[in-house]
């Protein structure tokens, strides 16, 4: 999972400098690649964390914490496009967010057995 998520944090890093098509294709793929894995590997993750029978609980508990982030993402960079000019600043706010969540998915210590 934290190199799905370093995988987009390097899209979002070249989308954000600007460049010529094979940067911008470069980004789109790295991007892709990682928001691709992160959709598997975000369960494979909390039932790895979790555990298969705490699984369906952890999941639930997670869902309303995650869907305003998710939700709230395009407004919010729309919102900052619109009071600056520019994408810089949201997509810095993400790139932020996605060292993080990268960082403490890699610090998550194994479990150690099923609970």
């Amino acid at each position: 999972m934290a190199i799905s998520l370093v995988l987009q944090l390097a899209g979002l890093v070249l989308f954000m400098r600007p460049g010529d098509g094979p940067r911008t294709l470069a980004a789109a793929i790295l991007f892709g690649f990682g928001m691709g894995a992160a959709v598997p590997l975000q369960s494979t993750t909390t039932a790895a964390s979790f555990g298969p029978k705490a699984f369906a609980r952890a999941s639930g508990l997670l869902r309303p914490f995650m869907l305003p982030l998710h939700a709230g993402g395009a407004p919010f960079a729309g919102y900052l496009y619109d009071r600056t000019g520019s994408y810089a600043l949201a997509f810095t706010v993400f790139a932020v967010c996605y060292f993080f969540a990268a960082l403490a998915i890699a610090l998550l210590p194994p479990r150690a057995a099923d609970r």
